[in-house]
């Protein structure tokens, strides 16, 4: 039997439920605060975190890029030249690469078959 109440409350339905201990799964830290918002499920916690959580950034690096770094691989520049000159990964070059070839796939169908 406990000794202390256990009744907590969720912050996205309201509903009062009984936390067995205080290691409870479904919880997040307050930031300023340092004590805990409890859930009543999972599907509230990651509701929360979803309206919570700070949109992520895109890379600006290589997406600002991304018609140069095309432009660079259709004139015959070498991947290592590309990360050179641009300042960007090989990975990066390299997804551009497969891009292009996809575009340059879709496009001999679409004359095929017009």
């Amino acid at each position: 039997m406990y000794l202390f109440n256990n009744d907590k409350v969720c912050p996205v339905c309201g509903k009062q439920f009984w936390a067995p201990s205080e290691e409870w799964a479904y919880k997040r830290r307050k930031t300023k605060t340092g004590s805990f918002y409890y859930f009543c499920s999972w599907k509230h916690l990651r509701e929360y975190e979803q309206k919570t959580e700070r949109p992520r950034k895109v890379s600006t690096s290589a997406t600002g890029q991304g018609d140069e770094i095309m432009r660079m691989v259709r004139e015959g520049y070498k991947n290592v030249e590309i990360c050179r000159e641009l300042g960007v990964a090989s990975g990066t070059v390299s997804y551009y690469k497969g891009k292009l070839k996809e575009t340059e796939w879709l496009k001999e169908i679409k004359e095929d078959q017009g």
